[in-house]
Order: C-alpha cells, then sequence, then structure tokens
C-alpha cells in the first residue's frame, strides 16, 4: 500500500513539474546592458529681497535615458529658502512631458 502511495505521489510531482511553464533562456546576446542616465546643462538662479532674507531659488537641468532611445527632457523647480527654512524638493517633482508617454521624476536627498 505504501509503495502504491509513494509511485503516486512521484507521478504526480512529475505530471506537475511538466505542467509548469520553462524558465526563458536568455543567451548572452539578448541581454540587455543598462547604461547610465545623463544629467547635463544644469542652470541654477537665486533671487533674493531687498533685505537678503528670504531667497527664490531656481534650478533647472537636462535629463537624458540612454536606455529609452535617449529620451531627454527639462527638469524645473523653483523653491524659497529664508534664514531660517528651506523648502526644497524633497518629494518627488516631475520633469516635463517628453513626447513619447515616458514620464521621469526627480528630488533632492538634501542641499547644502
Amino acid at each position: 500500500m505504501q509503495f502504491l502511495q509513494t509511485i503516486s505521489l512521484v507521478l504526480a510531482r512529475a505530471v506537475c513539474a511538466l505542467a509548469l511553464p520553462a524558465a526563458p533562456q536568455v543567451t548572452e546576446a539578448e541581454a540587455v546592458t543598462l547604461e547610465n542616465f545623463v544629467i547635463s546643462n544644469i542652470y541654477t538662479n537665486t533671487f533674493s529681497d531687498p533685505t537678503n532674507t528670504q531667497f527664490n531659488r531656481t534650478i533647472s537641468f537636462l535629463f537624458t535615458d540612454p536606455n529609452s532611445n535617449s529620451t531627454s527632457t527639462i527638469c524645473t523647480k523653483s523653491w524659497t529658502q529664508t534664514n531660517s527654512t528651506n523648502t526644497y524638493p524633497t518629494t518627488y517633482s516631475l520633469c516635463d512631458a517628453t513626447g513619447n508617454d515616458e514620464a521621469f521624476q526627480w528630488k533632492f536627498d538634501s542641499l547644502t
């Protein structure tokens, strides 16, 4: 009896193994190599009030993704800063639309 149960389990596993899809085989020629993003044309502006206690800051740069047919977009963000506060973007900011349904976002981890 145990012999029949063992054979049943082995056959059940064999049938299940045949039913599962095989992992796709990828050759080296098919492998994708990702390239680094490119950030260029970085511009910053700072305007202050007459007493130099509040500053309006802007950063703008060109973001290029070579992995996406070299899609480029301009990213811009403005914020204010005083002697005691700095509201630089610590959450993700959406870059300009690219025209090919791709969206790029960025944020500061820190600002010194």
